[in-house]
């Protein structure tokens, strides 16, 4: 059956975003294969992905529950302890929301924000998850005191930065006009342990891995993060720090 909202439009395990701005989909049966960008504006991206997300060491998880709600793409997944885990075994409960975030004040920033909300019914587990994004190789910042006065410092090889500290990353291409920022809400920069920026194969990749903290039974935690992109490679036009407020101020899915 296809469901409709105002923003997405599912058939069976399939989601698609397609507006003026921004194409895109997600498979959800499979969210460690990302959010696969076709298009932004005017400029075709050729099927990179963004915001994929999986339980490290587990196995893949198990889809239960899928919906839409007017910005919101919305599901429901159970996450073995082992590849052999039975039903009755799984460990984890993952509520998945894919928020598509129209343009903004500016008029410049769109895309999707993903919310991940973890609980279990077992006690002290470390359910720590790997958000990774791949792009075509490009221009790439670490955006240093970004919720404060950001500040762009460039980086030309892998690198990896420790939990803590801004988890923002800006790429910009070098074949066409567009720019993405990609970036943890302020208030998760502390559950991440570590993000990576590789370059490899004519490709950029950001890694981070999220949730180092143990998860009691009982408790909900939950971690905000926005991959959005803008028409413009133009630095000093791209409003960064009215960026950074709207998302720190941005209210979270009613049933997070």
């Amino acid at each position: 059956m296809t469901q409709q909202s105002t923003s997405w439009v599912m058939k069976k395990y399939s989601a698609r975003i397609k507006t003026a701005t921004l194409s895109a989909k997600v498979n959800v049966s499979r969210p460690q294969s990302g959010i696969t960008i076709d298009k932004v504006g005017e400029n075709a991206l050729k099927g990179q992905r963004i915001l994929a997300f999986s339980h490290v060491p587990h196995a893949p998880p198990t889809l239960v529950d899928q919906y839409v709600r007017g910005d919101d793409l919305v599901a429901t997944y159970l996450t073995p302890s082992k590849p052999s885990a039975s039903r009755k075994d799984m460990q984890l409960t993952d509520q998945v929301y894919w928020r598509h975030i129209q343009p903004d004040d500016t008029g410049l920033w769109y895309g999707i924000e993903l919310v991940i909300s973890l609980q279990t019914d077992l006690l002290g587990i470390a359910p720590r998850v790997k958000l990774a994004t791949t792009l075509r190789d490009g221009k790439v910042f670490l955006v240093k005191d970004a919720w404060h006065q950001p500040v762009l410092e460039p980086v030309k090889e892998s690198v990896s930065v420790t939990g803590g500290h801004s988890t923002a990353v800006l790429v910009q291409s070098q074949e066409s006009a567009w720019s993405y920022l990609q970036s943890l809400h302020y208030m998760d920069d502390a559950s991440c342990e570590k993000t990576e920026i590789k370059f490899s194969a004519e490709r950029v990749q950001i890694k981070s891995t999220l949730f180092v903290e143990h998860l009691e039974k009982g408790v909900i935690r939950r971690l905000r993060a926005r991959g959005t992109f803008c028409e413009s490679t133009d630095i000093k036009g791209l409003h960064l720090p009215e960026w950074f407020n709207e998302f720190a101020s941005s209210e979270q899915p009613l049933t997070v």
